[in-house]
């Protein structure tokens, strides 16, 4: 990913951004029938069930994917975009990188995207881990070290948890 970035606030599993979306992108609209916080909680829950379907959308909500996002697809918009940044059997550390020991860049920086890839692997448990700009890991450093300048809530390094 490129630096750039709106700035994001936490939001429990996600990253969320007011008033901003990306355009296009979309999935399809969801829960028409919800208003306000029931309509976010929904379609949180959503995504968390079917996140390599989907994994961001917007207040308004539209479900989004792509397998690579850029600091150039952000627009300004009457609505708020969340992201999601938690996976199962992922720990996500925001803003830091493990330089070195990589497999090689998969192309992609969507983290469903990689994980795709990385199960793609005749033996994907070798994959300690992965940062966002796309770059598998055959281990992770122990201590991490700052993402480059300007990066973002939505910008790290994945752990594998087991």
């Amino acid at each position: 990913m490129s630096s750039g970035f709106p700035a994001g606030v936490r939001d429990g599993d996600f990253v969320k951004f007011e008033g901003w979306d990306v355009g296009g992108n979309d999935v399809g609209n969801y829960y028409s029938n919800l208003s306000g916080a029931t309509r976010i909680a929904a379609l949180k829950a959503a995504t968390l069930q079917y996140g390599s379907r989907f994994f961001a959308f917007n207040s308004n909500g539209w479900c989004k994917t792509w397998s690579k996002l850029d600091a150039g697809m952000f627009v300004r918009a009457n609505a708020t975009l969340y992201i999601r940044v938690e996976y199962e059997g992922w720990h996500f550390v925001p803003d830091k990188d493990s330089p070195g020991n990589d497999f090689g860049n998969v192309g992609f920086n969507a983290v469903p995207a990689i994980v795709q890839e990385i199960n793609k692997r005749n033996n994907p448990y070798e994959v300690a881990g992965f940062n966002t700009n796309g770059w598998i890991k055959k281990t992770i450093n122990s201590s991490l070290v700052p993402f480059p300048a300007g990066s973002s809530q939505i910008e790290g390094t994945y752990v594998r948890k087991d």
